[in-house]
């Protein structure tokens, strides 16, 4: 499929987020916000995540986080909470529990998760 090929091209590029970024991000060294949707950042979200999201639209989802980072002089999580998941790093549920599953967006977002680690409510 030509659309979910471009999806992950352009939503999962490789990272540069690398163990010293995950080590910052576990130490409370960075303010994380998390610009997804509600019901996908109950699903997981990396510990001392800050929810500042809106239901976005198909055509806002790629660039809220995106847009906050400009506004806000902030590093955008390239590869996005799909990379981080892939790579079995932590997140957190909302009861606070440790997850690997994470909330795909929708079907062509979600072809850029693992199978085994989606959860959509």
């Amino acid at each position: 499929d030509a659309d979910a090929t471009n999806v992950k091209a352009n939503t999962a590029p490789d990272s540069n987020c690398g163990k010293s970024e995950e080590k910052n991000v576990m130490q409370k060294k960075i303010v994380l916000f998390d610009t997804r949707a509600q019901k996908e950042f109950f699903v997981s979200h990396l510990e001392n995540a800050h929810w500042v999201g809106e239901e976005p639209t198909d055509t806002q989802v790629a660039l809220n986080s995106e847009n906050l980072a400009q506004k806000a002089f902030v590093h955008n999580l390239e590869g996005s909470i799909f990379k981080w998941a892939n790579e079995g790093r932590p997140m957190i549920n909302n009861d606070g529990n440790s997850t690997k599953l994470c909330h795909p967006y929708n079907t062509v977002f979600g072809l850029t998760l693992n199978k085994d680690l989606k959860k959509y409510e």
